[in-house]
Formats: structure tokens, sequence, C-alpha cells
């Protein structure tokens, strides 16, 4: 599992945003890869991402994602 807390500049919970994890190996970036997940953090901006395999990741939060543009 992955797990942290998301939050401002200013230190306050930013539960507005999606996280996206991916691979840091980017040959393992494609449509289906069971390494690219999305989830939103909870109202305290703590977020869980479970299931990813062992390797090394990379975290983007945005402000918004179109539906299956973040497997992309």
């Amino acid at each position: 599992a992955l797990e942290g807390t998301l939050s401002s500049a200013a230190g306050v919970p930013a539960p507005d945003y999606y996280i996206v994890a991916f691979p840091a190996d980017r040959t393992l970036w494609h449509a289906q890869s069971p390494r690219v997940q999305v989830t939103r953090p909870q109202g305290d901006g703590r977020y869980r991402l479970e299931g990813l395999p062992a390797g090394a990741y990379r975290l983007a939060a945005l402000t918004d994602v179109e539906s299956d543009e973040w497997r992309s």
C-alpha cells in the first residue's frame, strides 16, 4: 500500500485533488498497468492506494481528471 496526507502550502488538508500514482520506470507506463492508480483524499487529506506491485512510484496531485484520462 502507498499512503500519505495531501495538504496545501499553508498546511491545510487538500481533499479536492486527485492523487495519481504511477511507476518511476517509464517502461511500465501503459494503459492496463496495475501500477497506475488514482484516488481522492479524505476530508483530512489522507489517502491510501492498495494493491500496487512493489517498486518505485511517483505521485501527481491534480485538480481535475477526465474519465480514464489518468491511464494515458
